[in-house]
């Protein structure tokens, strides 16, 4: 790859930000910090890095299984009148209204 002599890394989608990270750090390029990776492909460390810099986060957990997701559910917004909600898996895209 070297002897193309790139300027930059881009990612074609979602699912190359990982490589493109790796990529641009192993070619000396110009890019995302390796060490924040995490924070930029997964939804629960991103939402701790916009909390630990005071910004506005989504509060959620990880959970495996639909009743422990309920649970959440149930203790953080029992006191919310929501007419929709968002289940997001940890990485990819969103689906709406896809537990009820």
């Amino acid at each position: 790859m070297r002897e193309v002599q790139p300027l930059h890394v881009i990612a074609g989608s979602e699912f190359g930000v990982g490589l493109t990270v790796r990529l641009a750090y192993d070619l000396g390029l110009p890019g995302n910090l390796i060490e924040c990776l995490p924070a930029i492909t997964q939804k629960d460390a991103m939402h701790e890095a916009f909390k630990a810099h005071g910004l506005r986060y989504i509060r959620g957990k990880i959970v495996n299984s639909v009743q422990e997701a309920a649970n959440f559910y149930n203790r953080t917004f029992e006191s919310y009148l929501t007419r929709h909600k968002v289940y997001k898996p940890h990485h990819c895209v969103s689906k709406f209204d896809t537990l009820k």
